[in-house]
């Protein structure tokens, strides 16, 4: 419908952990695919990068910026892109979301400027607006002006072009929204937003916004969350994904073993152990056959008679602790690193924070965390755990010192990227989590701080958030936020 008629729609998958989400996600995006639609996909697994993240892997994946390989290509494609939608007055807002600041002297250097399509556009009233204009005798263009100027006043410098300083009031929601009604013109597009139950305020804010945009796009948004913790989404249309029969338990039993019927003690305890969720039955199956208690014969399953079902984990968490133990030790403490990464993990940073691993070795060990169907690689070669219940249950067996060290291991690693490339609230995230809480909040309060004296008040507003996520008891940071919001609303 939405390639057809033009027209948004947006849709929710909600159940509980484990029940299939993702897995109907995923046959949505192969069915887009197929259909000639661009898929994109991000997960808001909590706490792992900053909130802009979720947004800002969106729109990297769907400008296909991870076909180029260094930040300064990245830039460049991304003006092209932009260029190529007729988009170019918001490059400064996904520079500044992709790469954390605006280049403007490489801005410079290749020459950019505004389309020559937008200036046909907006001519007449912006060179009006550039003339000292009589209110009484300009009518409508005076008033124009006017409100051109007021908008902008106090926010660029006197001697900026007026699209420059109009622009730099763009905000991220709305650029987002741009991008996504013109580029989905060109190609229909699928959004998938998963986990949405761990997203921050920001990142439910932006998709708010976008889904209820009414400019007609060819797009889709299909988001999956857990219910309850009193989110709603604001998506009209939901399907609650329920846990399977007894019989559709089998099913996907005979399905994942590759035979016609499943045995009556094999059908039992899957039932009985799994209550019908697809993660767990599959998980418990992978455990069975690791320590070979089923027979196949004749196109048949049955439990081994010898089966101790006592024995066997009695939730998904032992589930997953059961196939962690069956990892190489190596592999066991590579995906504990990957664990306190989070979403996004590269190999420079396992190699980074893993002790006595080189890139030859790291090679092997991430095929074997593939293989056992614990992580996942993703089109721009990162990193993510296939499920969310995962990373948690590999990151609690940390003990607390662990954890520390291995967060501080992370935070100075990121430091020492170049100014450009560091994620700040990703930073730190890991600074407080290592220990380190007054540097993280420095850290964020500084870089809030030099966003409001360049302009940019919708990151500055981002950044004062998560330290207030930080130290929710901050009065000066709860003054600080408020100022802005408050300045960003008039």
């Amino acid at each position: 419908q939405a390639k057809g008629p033009r027209r948004r729609q947006a849709f929710a998958l909600s159940g509980e952990a484990g029940v299939g989400k993702t897995r109907m996600a995923k046959q949505v995006a192969q069915a887009a695919e197929v259909a000639g639609f661009r898929v994109v996909w991000a997960n808001c697994q909590l706490g792992h990068a900053q909130s802009q993240n979720v947004w800002a892997a969106l729109m990297f994946r769907l400008l296909q910026l991870d076909q180029a390989k260094s930040e300064q290509a990245q830039r460049r494609l991304l003006h092209v892109r932009l260029a190529e939608l007729d988009l170019a007055e918001l490059e400064p807002v996904f520079s500044q979301l992709f790469f954390g600041v605006y280049d403007s002297a490489m801005q410079a250097e290749a020459q950019i400027e505004p389309p020559t399509e937008q200036k046909k556009r907006t001519t007449s009233i912006f060179e009006l607006a550039k003339m000292e204009t009589d209110l009484t005798r300009s009518g409508i263009f005076g008033m124009a002006r006017d409100q051109i100027q007021a908008a902008i006043n106090g926010t660029a410098s006197p001697g900026a072009p007026i699209w420059q300083r109009v622009q730099q009031q763009t905000s991220l929601p709305a650029s987002i929204a741009r991008l996504l009604q013109v580029f989905s013109e060109q190609v229909p597009t699928l959004l998938i937003i998963d986990d949405l139950h761990q997203a921050d305020q920001n990142t439910l804010d932006i998709f708010k916004h976008v889904i209820s945009d009414t400019t007609p796009a060819r797009l889709v948004i299909l988001v999956a969350y857990e219910p309850g913790g009193g989110l709603d989404p604001g998506v009209r249309r939901k399907v609650g994904v329920a846990e399977l029969d007894e019989g559709e338990t089998a099913l996907l039993a005979a399905r994942f073993l590759q035979v016609h019927e499943i045995g009556p003690r094999l059908r039992k305890l899957l039932w009985d152990r799994t209550s019908g969720r697809p993660l767990f039955i599959e998980s418990l199956l992978r455990v069975l056959l690791q320590d070979e208690q089923i027979h196949r014969v004749d196109g048949k399953a049955e439990l081994a008679a010898h089966t101790d079902t006592d024995a066997l984990p009695d939730d998904v968490r032992q589930l997953i602790v059961s196939q962690i133990d069956r990892l190489s030790p190596d592999a066991r403490a590579l995906l504990q690193v990957a664990s306190v990464l989070g979403d996004g993990f590269t190999a420079d940073m396992l190699v980074a924070l893993a002790e006595n691993v080189n890139e030859i070795r790291l090679e092997t060990l991430l095929g074997e965390m593939i293989y056992a169907q614990m992580i996942e690689v993703m089109p721009d070669m990162t990193y993510r755990f296939q499920h969310g219940l995962a990373q948690t249950t590999v990151y609690e067996s940390l003990n607390r010192l662990q954890r520390q060290k291995l967060h501080r291991a992370a935070a100075d690693f990121l430091m020492k990227q170049s100014d450009r490339e560091r994620p700040v609230i990703r930073i730190a995230y890991h600074l407080v989590r290592g220990g380190s809480p007054l540097r993280g909040i420095e850290l964020v309060s500084e870089a809030a701080e030099a966003a409001e004296q360049n302009h940019q008040i919708d990151r500055a507003i981002e950044l004062y958030t998560h330290a207030r996520e930080i130290f929710p008891h901050d009065e000066s940071l709860r003054v600080q936020l408020e100022r802005l919001q408050q300045a960003r609303d008039t």
